[in-house]
C-alpha cells in the first residue's frame, strides 16, 4: 500500500459557504444582543430615576433657610433624579448663582450621597435698604431672614462701594478716639459725603474728599462747645472756617448757630 504524506496546509478546517454565513450571522447576532443589553441598561441607569441622590450633605455654618433655599433649588432643578449623570460642575455653577454664596465645592459618593461646602459671602455693612457690602464679593443680596441691624449704613453708587467702604474705615478710625461711632456714611451722585454718628448728629462733609479730615477735625474741637447737643439735627462743616448747626422741631430758614 502506498503511503501519502499529508502537509500542515491540508490539515486546515475547511468550512463550507453555509457554515461560514452561519457563523457570521451568529457572530452578528451576539454583538447585536450585547448592543441592546448596553442600551437597555443604559437607559435603566443612566435615563431614568433608578438611582436618585436622596441625601444632601452641607457644610458651612449656614442656618435652616438657607439649607433649606440650596435643598429646594437643587431638586427643582431635576439634576438630583440620577446619580450616574449628575453633573458637579453643573451643581456648582448652580449654587454659585445664590447671592449670598461665595464659593461651593460638590463632591458625590456612590450610591446616593451629594457633599456641599459652602463658603458664604461675610457681610461687613449694610448697602442702601436691601443689601450688604463684602470687601471680597462687593454689593449683594443676603438671606432675607437674617437681621444685619449691628452693622454699619453704607450707601452710593454701587460702582464706588469699595471706596465708601474705605472712607467710612478711615473717618471711624479717626472718630473713635473722640468716642463718636459712625451708625451711617453715604455718598451722594454728585459725590458728597454724609455721615450720621450713633446718638448724635448728621455730619455734612461735602464732596473735596481732601478736605474731609481737616473737617472732621473741626467738628470734634467745636463739638463740645455747642449746647442742646441732643437738639442738634445737622451739622454742616462745608465751610472754610467753622460750621452751621441745624435743629431738630425747627423750619429749615431757622437753622443756624456759627462758631
Amino acid at each position: 500500500m502506498a503511503l501519502t504524506d499529508v502537509g500542515p496546509e491540508d490539515q486546515t478546517p475547511r468550512f463550507s459557504p453555509g457554515e461560514f454565513l452561519s457563523g457570521v450571522i451568529f457572530t452578528l447576532l451576539v454583538l447585536l444582543t450585547v448592543w441592546i443589553l448596553f442600551l437597555s441598561l443604559k437607559s435603566y441607569y443612566y435615563d431614568s430615576n433608578f438611582l436618585p441622590v436622596d441625601t444632601i450633605s452641607i457644610k458651612g455654618g449656614l442656618d435652616h433657610n438657607s439649607i433649606e433655599e440650596i435643598s429646594t433649588k437643587l431638586s427643582s432643578s431635576g439634576v438630583m433624579v440620577n446619580f450616574i449623570k449628575l453633573d458637579v460642575d453643573e451643581v456648582q455653577r448652580m449654587i454659585e448663582e445664590i447671592p449670598w454664596v461665595q464659593s461651593v465645592s460638590v463632591r458625590k459618593q456612590w450610591p446616593s450621597y451629594l457633599y456641599l461646602n459652602i463658603v458664604e459671602k461675610i457681610p461687613q455693612a449694610r448697602w442702601g435698604e436691601r443689601q450688604l457690602y463684602s470687601q471680597r464679593a462687593g454689593v449683594f443680596t443676603g438671606p432675607d431672614d437674617r437681621n444685619y441691624d449691628e452693622l454699619v449704613l453704607l450707601d452710593g453708587p454701587e460702582e464706588k462701594a469699595d471706596l465708601v467702604y474705605a472712607g467710612y474705615r478711615k473717618y471711624q478710625l479717626f472718630l473713635a478716639r473722640y468716642g463718636f461711632i459712625i451708625d451711617a456714611a453715604r455718598v451722594s451722585d454728585r459725590r458728597s459725603w454724609e455721615i450720621d454718628l450713633k446718638n448724635g448728629p448728621r455730619l455734612i462733609l461735602g464732596r473735596e474728599v481732601e478736605e474731609i479730615d481737616s473737617r472732621l477735625e473741626r467738628f470734634v474741637k467745636i463739638y463740645s462747645l455747642i449746647q442742646n447737643q441732643d437738639l442738634i439735627a445737622y451739622i454742616d462743616l462745608r465751610y472754610d472756617n467753622g460750621l452751621a448747626v441745624g435743629w431738630k422741631n425747627l423750619p429749615e430758614d431757622g437753622k443756624v448757630q456759627r462758631k
